[in-house]
């Protein structure tokens, strides 16, 4: 999409059209394990933690969708059927039973939602190179909350020590670098994945 000059009324109502198709897909899409890994539980997980990375990644780049009809409730996928808290004590996500009735209140209160249980997906998991993207992606969105902060940078520095890869130390620093440009109250806007440029998150 050009930034170069306004998009038209046509225009405008395609892009719309096909962005919230697409996060109606996000919402909507079963996953399910081959039946030779059918006892894998963490692939579960790392495919659902994905999934709310790959909403949470629209959601950043391309905005809140315009019909407000698919905002009503996500109740599917692996943890969004229940509610998650995330415990710094235990590292460990608790989640509860019954069903989980997403509604978005407001923007940022769907965003938060969905980082916490980004972030309680990922403290059962393993601190392997798999999880690059979503601490990338949640590091570089959601960077007021000071225990979401730590957290990531713990795991990111965990991934490096174990796998010091370039790509691996770029992304912890880009993710260092949002941090200390909204210590020093430096906008970034919309263009937040740009100090991610030539990082491998595969």
């Amino acid at each position: 999409m050009s930034k170069s000059r306004p998009l038209s009324i046509s225009e405008l109502s395609y892009f719309n059209n096909a962005r919230n198709n697409l996060e109606l897909e996000l919402q909507s899409v079963q996953q399910t394990l081959p039946s030779y890994a059918k006892d894998r539980d963490d692939l579960l997980r790392v495919a659902e933690v994905k999934r709310l990375t790959a909403l949470l990644y629209l959601r950043q780049r391309l905005g809140t969708p315009r019909n407000s009809s698919i905002l009503s409730p996500v109740s599917v996928g692996l943890y969004a059927r229940y509610p998650i808290t995330f415990n710094t004590n235990t590292t460990r996500a608790s989640p509860s039973p019954g069903p989980l009735a997403l509604v978005e209140s407001s923007t940022l209160a769907w965003k938060e939602k969905l980082v916490t249980d980004i972030i309680a997906i990922i403290s059962t998991l393993p601190g392997t190179a798999t999880l690059l993207w979503p601490l990338f992606v949640v590091g570089s969105v959601d960077i007021d909350n000071e225990e979401h902060r730590r957290f990531i940078l713990e795991r990111l520095q965990n991934i490096q020590n174990s796998r010091n890869l370039g790509n691996i130390r770029r992304a912890r620093l880009a993710v260092e670098s949002a941090y200390r440009a909204r210590d020093l109250d430096h906008p970034r806007g919309n263009d937040w994945g740009r100090e991610g440029r030539g990082i491998s998150l595969a």
